[in-house]
């Protein structure tokens, strides 16, 4: 089948789950084409994404206005390329391609959800009733599932699907770096027990109640130190509480790391502590790293790391604090029990394999 898959921007922290998912499809035969709604054509872009792109180079609207234009020009598209199935990535790109008609675009569509709460506002659940009853709904995991059909949008049971995100577990572990290359590019401590975490850094995150917990126990674990990879709205609010803690010398923020799971090794246990949480990819290569897992119950995590690491509720400091001690009394022994664990879950259930195939199926199983 000739595919598209639409994305709204070609955003770096996602764009790898576009691949994978394109490249899915691809193993399977389909003529798979990933278009960007808001990006212009870029050689680098085009080369690094691996797979054939399209670069609509749409000007910026009002996030909740679809300008007649962009849809006119998506559906042109799809009748000059004879488009059979559309996959849109998000809720921007699903709101363009929904308001093509039947008559003038792809017969099957799909929508994949990353994110818990998308249909909150009002206008969202409007545009759910009136365009949405024939499509697919793809939530990355099981709690995003069952918050989009307990959305008040009328979606049918059979209509909304789960596909957990997954990553490729051998590239990932082949790309780390040994634990001393990882710390001395890091500017880490040789001897250090750190404690690491790995996200945008943004309020739903949480990273301000790991920086919390860990000023709380830092005086009792001498040695120890945190590890903070990302960048985002909340960076200069993170290194002013770092500041006022009196913790610039053990807590690390690093801002954006490329390939930051190649650093993963410099990490004697991850924390996640998102308080809202689809999935969480980190949290895959985390345990691929056979690190151990402190994380929340947020959304769906629980889902990721089943029973091989520790959960806590979600903006507890004092629970996540505990959790942080018992890892770092944990003889190294045990700690290295837990993170094979955590690796043989992953590649038991968030492995490439089991999403090709979940992506394959789905797209054989979609009714015209």
């Amino acid at each position: 089948m000739r595919i598209l898959q639409l994305c709204p921007d070609y955003d770096p922290h996602i764009v790898g789950l576009y691949q994978k998912t394109a490249h899915a499809l691809q193993v399977a035969g389909h003529c798979v084409t990933t278009a960007f709604l808001k990006c212009s054509f870029e050689p680098v872009l085009a080369n690094e994404f691996g797979s054939p792109a399209h670069f609509f180079d749409l000007a910026s609207s009002r996030f909740d206005n679809v300008p007649r234009s962009w849809v006119r020009r998506l559906a042109e598209y799809c009748q000059a390329q004879e488009i059979e199935v559309l996959i849109a990535q998000r809720h921007r790109a699903c709101a363009v391609a929904a308001r093509i008609g039947r008559r003038h675009g792809p017969r099957r569509r799909v929508v994949v959800y990353h994110g818990l709460g998308q249909f909150r506002r009002w206008r969202r659940r409007l545009f759910a009733r009136a365009y949405l009853r024939r499509w697919i709904l793809v939530g990355v995991s099981e709690a995003l599932r069952h918050d989009l059909l307990a959305s008040r949008c009328g979606f049918r049971t059979e209509q909304v699907v789960a596909i957990p995100n997954a990553i490729d577990v051998t590239r990932a572990q082949a790309e780390q770096l040994d634990r001393a290359a990882a710390r001395q590019a890091l500017g880490i401590a040789p001897q250090a027990f750190v404690f690491g975490t790995v996200g945008r850094l943004s309020p739903n995150k949480g990273q301000r109640f790991l920086v919390q917990a860990f000023a709380a126990i830092a005086a009792t674990l001498a040695d120890s130190q945190l590890a903070i990879f990302g960048s985002g709205s909340t960076a200069e609010e993170l290194a002013q509480l770092v500041r006022r803690q009196g913790l610039g010398g053990r807590i690390h923020l690093l801002g954006h790391v490329p390939q930051a799971h190649r650093y993963l090794p410099a990490l004697d246990a991850f924390v996640l502590p998102s308080l809202e949480e689809s999935f969480g990819v980190a949290l895959l290569e985390a345990m691929a790293a056979r690190l151990p897992v402190i994380a929340t119950t947020a959304g769906g995590i629980p889902e990721v790391v089943g029973d091989t690491g520790e959960l806590v509720p979600p903006g507890d400091e004092a629970a996540l604090a505990d959790a942080m001690v018992r890892t770092y009394r944990m003889t190294y022994e045990a700690r290295h029990s837990a993170g094979e664990r955590a690796c043989r879950r992953v590649r038991a259930h968030f492995d490439l394999p089991r999403y090709y195939t979940a992506y394959q199926d789905l797209v054989r199983g979609i009714p015209e």
